[in-house]
């Protein structure tokens, strides 16, 4: 797994992840993470960078946290995002042979809004997901809860 991620510091993001994966009993030696002194630009979906760190670590599954990052579009819900993102990372994902997965933030005004329509890029991003996952936290939960 390559989990590739964009908006906070390698230190805070490795201890988080390690602990979650530790905490559920995964073995985190086959998880490698990359972003550390990467110009953003080498990072963006269709760069050469982005398509390297696949082949350099030969991942089957690839996250992208988050999507807005490693986009390098202006927008999420117009013609242009699906050139800039869609089309090069199903490209990317049929030669590497891998899944590729984006975090991605839901929009901002969600209350009585049905799940599929929350998703900032409407109909553009998820028509041509294969998979979404809504992921929230319980309510009411402990801090401590494995639920959380």
């Amino acid at each position: 797994m390559l989990y590739l991620y964009g908006e906070s510091s390698r230190a805070e993001f490795t201890w988080t992840l390690k602990k979650s994966l530790e905490s559920r009993g995964i073995d985190g030696k086959k998880l490698f993470v990359k972003a550390e002194k990467v110009p953003v630009s080498r990072m963006k979906v269709g760069s050469i960078g982005f398509e390297a760190a696949i082949r350099a670590t030969g991942a089957k599954l690839v996250i992208a946290d988050t999507l807005a990052f490693f986009s390098g579009a202006d927008g999420e819900s117009n013609e242009e995002f699906q050139k800039q993102l869609i089309e090069p990372t199903v490209e990317i994902a049929e030669r590497n042979e891998c899944f590729i997965l984006f975090v991605h933030h839901s929009a901002k005004q969600t209350q009585g809004v049905e799940g599929v329509y929350q998703i900032r890029g409407g109909t553009t991003l998820s028509g041509a997901a294969d998979v979404i996952m809504r992921v929230e936290r319980c309510k009411n939960e402990p801090p401590d809860s494995k639920r959380r």
